[in-house]
């Protein structure tokens, strides 16, 4: 049976896609209330293992496609979307577990000296960390840039709340506000 002959099946697909795309926003500590602090091993045990990261990822990449819902010239065009989405992805979860590994091994009882050098010295790794990223956001609008001028413009509104998901980007509904209440009067 197809998609076409069972339209009792698309409320169903679009609930899924619905649910796959908000999840993150479910699992927000808005719902969860107040959490007690966690223990170390407690800690460690909630990071999610590689395999269960780019299980994730694929299911987001693989919302986005679907919620694209792409026609044929537009899904020849995917593909190097696609790279670069699991390329940003692969490289995301190496810099968390990276910080991960740094978070568990930095000595907590050294003089203010010490602590000022080693800020300093983080600040420098995250600056080369920003430098980074950017260059793979850079890699992804470049990948991205054809697949979106085809798009029509339904497909377009979809496109960014999808990519921001993603990649992890904040949602413009929230971001926006906040800079305008920023700017000095």
């Amino acid at each position: 049976m197809t998609w076409i002959a069972a339209p009792m099946k698309m409320p169903v697909l679009a609930g899924a896609l619905a649910a796959l795309v908000l999840s993150p926003c479910l699992s927000n500590a808005t719902f969860a209330g107040p959490a007690d602090p966690p223990e170390k091993t407690e800690a460690r045990s909630a990071r999610f293992s590689a395999d269960e990261f780019a299980a994730y990822s694929d299911m987001r990449i693989a919302a986005l496609k679907s919620g694209l819902e792409l026609n044929t010239a537009q899904g020849k065009k995917w593909p190097a979307l696609e790279a670069a989405l699991r390329e940003e992805a692969r490289s995301h979860a190496e810099r968390a577990a990276q910080a991960h590994e740094k978070a568990e091994t930095s000595p907590e009882n050294r003089n203010p000296i010490e602590r000022l050098l080693d800020r300093a010295r983080k600040l420098e790794a995250q600056s080369a960390e920003l430098a980074v990223i950017a260059g793979e956001f850079e890699k992804l609008a470049d990948a991205a840039g054809p697949l979106y001028d085809s798009l029509d413009e339904a497909q377009k509104r979809k496109f960014e709340p999808l990519l921001r998901k993603h990649v992890g980007l904040p949602d413009r509904r929230y971001v926006e506000p906040q800079r305008e209440a920023q700017k000095p009067q």
